[in-house]
């Protein structure tokens, strides 16, 4: 097998500590769109019902489209970017989903992004806030009959839309 190279202790105190940021900034990401869902985008429907369509998503265009929106974006879950990298639009033999583009606005597929969700809009418009910074707690009792150590981290956030009118979304986005 080779031998055993043991990590410094600082790139293991490292990697610890990355893990648990990467934690806590998926789930505020994962609180942004329940905050659009909740009390963010002022426009939420279903284009069109039944498997989503290339003119479902023009239509959510259009709704906000006479807004003058900044740098709108499409965001989904990856399942419905895969959908739409395998269905073609119109009676033209090109994806709808191309190259990271649907109809010219970027397009993301996310984890973060709910179930059978599109959202389209200007994401510039949303915020995260933070009151101080991070704090580890560091627990060695509750779990030390298993030699294990708990760790914790805590930091205040809160998400927000500030121009809900900026964003739209596609209630039942579903592949089948």
């Amino acid at each position: 097998i080779g031998p055993f190279h043991p990590r410094p202790l600082e790139e293991v105190y490292s990697s610890i500590l990355q893990n648990l940021v990467n934690g806590v900034w998926n789930a505020v990401t994962n609180d942004v769109f329940d905050t659009l869902e909740t009390d963010g985008a002022s426009r939420i429907g279903n284009f069109g019902g039944g498997p989503i369509t290339y003119t479902d998503l023009v239509n959510m265009e259009a709704s906000i489209n006479a807004l003058n929106i900044g740098a709108g974006a499409y965001v989904t879950t990856p399942a419905v970017k895969s959908y739409l990298k395998k269905t073609a639009y119109l009676t033209n033999q090109d994806a709808i989903w191309q190259d990271n583009e649907v109809n010219g606005y970027p397009a993301y597929g996310v984890p973060a992004a709910n179930t059978d969700k599109v959202y389209f809009g200007d994401f510039g418009k949303c915020a995260v806030g933070q009151w101080g910074g991070l704090e580890i707690v560091v627990d060695p009792y509750s779990d030390a009959k298993k030699g294990l150590i708990d760790l914790t981290i805590i930091g205040l956030f809160d998400t927000g839309c500030y121009n809900p009118r900026g964003l739209v979304i596609m209630n039942d986005a579903s592949v089948v």
